[in-house]
């Protein structure tokens, strides 16, 4: 039986992000190795992977391809502001979109790299699963009207969720915060 999974934000191949997210890496090679691990624990050949984007910095060097190769899954990309045209273009994406509505389980899913605070079904039920904010959303005063305990949104970014994460896993996540909006 296949899983459906969501992940985002790795940057592979980018030192910065380390000192920008405070990861714990010593080396960006070494926070490469780990990331590719994670992905390939969790997600086998017949599951399906869609990243929310910045997947990997290729600016100075890096090959999207090669390392697409690495991973485990069908991978569908959601394309992010760091996602440069060799990895938008990168033959080891079975599709790529900037917006992507998907059902999973009879569940709809919006799925973008940002996030947004509106979207398709949302008043309905639907999901909204993102990346890009590094787990800061919810602490920027920019959004500090917002209530987002009354939004079925989640960030699957990497300095959020360190592992992939299962449609089962964000489905219990969704349920109990559904429960509490009803009380």
């Amino acid at each position: 039986m296949s899983e459906t999974w969501f992940w985002a934000d790795t940057h592979l191949g980018h030192a910065n992000i380390m000192k920008y997210c405070n990861r714990p890496f010593q080396s960006v090679e070494e926070m490469d190795e780990i990331l590719v691990a994670r992905w390939n624990e969790r997600v086998s050949n017949k599951d399906k992977i869609y990243f929310l984007g910045d997947f990997m910095f290729t600016r100075r060097k890096g090959d999207p391809d090669a390392m697409l190769d690495r991973l485990n899954g069908q991978k569908f990309l959601i394309i992010g502001n760091h996602d440069s045209k060799p990895t938008k273009n990168a033959k080891g994406w079975n599709a790529t979109y900037r917006l992507q509505k998907v059902v999973v389980d009879n569940q709809t899913i919006i799925l973008c790299h940002y996030p947004m605070f509106s979207w398709q079904g949302s008043c309905h039920g639907s999901w909204m699963l993102h990346g890009h904010c590094h787990g800061t959303l919810q602490t920027s005063s920019n959004y500090s009207g917002i209530d987002f305990d009354r939004l079925l949104l989640k960030d699957v970014g990497v300095d959020v969720c360190p592992n992939p994460l299962s449609f089962g896993e964000i489905r219990s996540e969704m349920n109990a915060k559904e429960s509490n909006l009803a009380i």
